[in-house]
């Protein structure tokens, strides 16, 4: 390393000297270096390209050698692991440190990454490495103009259609590596392992800086995920549901309430992406697999409370709400309507998350705004869908009352206006068949558990005979009673 910075800081005859001794000790390094010494190794990389800022190209031979390391000869996915992992780790390592001045090198990296077939590679080291590099290159070249990188889109797009299995398969089914033969089950195992270089790649581009930057880039690759949790994979299962929260935790951005339109080119890139996101889930709700509508509604559920002041961003007292969080409504209702009683326990858990964390939804002023308040009436509406009036009857009367029970559990410490007669409302339904009951029931004693310590104060907001209702439903009964 000492060598190396000589070399940067001093004359051209110096970087030629430096050039010559440093050259061959990183051929030798590329093809025998050894496991146990492969992080002192990254160290060096990692110096080295931080103290080459103010002259890159006198790094450009070590770049080239890093670059081409994994490909010399026949590389391929039968390629061993251990030899490989370490000449990807290099590689990384270069990229990572090498940042936007790396862009010409990624693209060719990622060309030459397709062409090997080390996308869809059977060890799992490399498939982390390799989604790890498309991340680096993903955060070299992105362009300040919002436009997404044209070699990256493609592989997106190529990946996206490599993975069309996974969107086929059905609630009940799944890829399944072990019970298939022949060409078919090198076919499953190669769609599996590309798909947990996809979850990984998405899972890296989260953790640097706002994920706005990426645009929609990996957009398309989202319902592959989604389906991958049901993989009879166990890794991949696992990469993909962890890939669902990252983005569902990940900065998407930040916005202001002053309720002017915004005029700064970065919002409006921010709600652009946030807007295609909610577009792309509402599209995914009409899938046949109940698993993909599940996972949505708990993606959902995080995304809101973590993004709430970007989602309400053009919110303002008196106004409409942002039609974004209007799409978001929308999308968890006809969630709630879900003839699998999961998806609606789901979406009812996420219209929570909206009603408490989210402005203009009645968020913490305890309001009623205008949207929420046509919910309501439309909830009220579906909780009274008349049993037998055909095969969706039930599950829209259920999640009526699922609305309803979010709204009245999202204020767990107040007693709004419209509540006494929203709670009392849902008594009926406590002598409904199983699950509308259950929740029912469930609800009455919640609002008990949350406001008996103020209950002195609250149980003025009750008329006598509400207050008779709530305590016939609240309490259970006895032989004794």
């Amino acid at each position: 390393t000492a060598i190396v910075e000589y070399g940067l800081s001093g004359s051209y005859s110096c970087f030629e000297e430096t050039k010559a001794i440093v050259k061959p000790l990183i051929s030798v390094v590329i093809k025998e270096g050894s496991q146990d010494t492969i992080g002192m190794w990254r160290d060096f990389v990692r110096c080295i390209f931080r103290a080459s800022r103010f002259a890159p190209r006198k790094l450009s031979y070590i770049s080239s050698a890093l670059a081409e390391a994994p490909f010399e000869g026949n590389a391929t996915r039968s390629t061993g692991s251990a030899k490989l992992f370490r000449q990807l780790c290099l590689l990384r390592s270069m990229l990572e440190n090498a940042g936007w001045r790396a862009k010409g090198v990624g693209r060719w990296v990622v060309g030459r990454l397709k062409e090997a077939k080390l996308l869809s590679h059977p060890y799992k080291q490399i498939r982390a490495e390799v989604g790890v590099i498309l991340a680096q290159v993903t955060r070299a070249c992105f362009n300040h103009d919002g436009k997404s990188d044209p070699t990256l889109k493609a592989l997106v797009e190529s990946m996206t259609t490599q993975l069309e299995p996974l969107l086929k398969q059905k609630a009940t089914e799944s890829v399944d590596v072990k019970n298939t033969e022949g060409d078919s089950k090198e076919q499953n195992k190669a769609v599996i392992c590309l798909a947990n270089v996809a979850a990984q790649w998405m899972i890296t581009s989260t953790y640097y800086g706002e994920f706005v930057v990426y645009n929609d880039l990996l957009f398309p690759l989202l319902p592959a995920i989604l389906n991958l949790q049901q993989s009879s994979d166990a890794e991949a299962a696992e990469r993909a549901k962890f890939c669902l929260s990252a983005w569902a935790y990940s900065n998407w951005g930040q916005a202001w309430f002053d309720g002017n339109a915004l005029e700064d080119s970065k919002e409006r890139s921010e709600g652009r992406v946030v807007d295609s996101l909610i577009g792309k889930l509402r599209k995914l709700i009409k899938v046949s697999n109940w698993h993909v509508r599940k996972s949505i509604a708990e993606f959902l559920a995080i995304f809101i409370a973590r993004s709430s002041g970007l989602v309400s961003a053009w919110y303002k007292n008196g106004a409409d709400s942002h039609p974004t969080l209007k799409n978001i409504k929308s999308t968890l209702i006809n969630l709630l309507s879900d003839p699998q009683v999961e998806v609606r326990e789901a979406a009812s858990i996420a219209l929570r998350a909206m009603l408490v964390s989210s402005p203009g939804s009645g968020g913490p002023a305890c309001g009623m705004g205008k949207m929420v308040e046509k919910m309501r009436k439309k909830l009220v509406k579906l909780s009274k869908t008349k049993v037998g009036s055909g095969k969706d009857a039930i599950p829209q009367r259920h999640g009526g009352v699922l609305g309803l029970t979010a709204m009245i559990l999202s204020r767990p410490y107040s007693v709004p206006d419209w509540l006494p007669s929203t709670l009392i409302g849902l008594a009926e339904h406590t002598r409904d068949r199983i699950p509308v009951s259950t929740t029912a029931k469930k609800v009455f004693q919640e609002f008990n558990r949350t406001h008996q310590d103020e209950w002195h104060l609250f149980e003025e907001k009750f008329t006598e005979d509400q207050l008779d209702t709530l305590r016939d439903c609240g309490t259970t009964l006895t032989y004794f009673a």
